[in-house]
């Protein structure tokens, strides 16, 4: 069992993956303290917001942070494309 106790509320859950999904955190099983079969955590409510925040940034796919610039790619293909067309105008 893996019980997270808030300034708010208390919540219970049977493992982590379903605590997660119940408070929409992204706890790890590394921060929990087991006393017996249980394990517990307590957070204030920076803690609690921080970890909610993790799971925000972690749904963030990293190939969006790290878009690659395709504008000079389009321009060769521009460039390209004008000089065939003035070839076979021209020739």
């Amino acid at each position: 069992m893996y019980v997270v106790v808030t300034d708010k509320e208390c919540v219970v859950s049977r493992s982590l993956k379903q605590l997660n999904q119940k408070m929409s955190t992204q706890f790890v099983d590394n921060n929990f303290r087991q006393l017996g079969n249980n394990k517990f955590i307590h957070c204030s409510n920076e803690d609690f917001e921080f970890v909610k925040d993790l799971k925000i940034m972690s749904s963030i796919p990293m190939k969006l942070l790290y878009k690659k610039d395709n504008m000079l790619l389009y321009l060769i293909i521009v460039n390209m494309l004008m000089t065939f067309i003035l070839m076979v105008k021209g020739g």
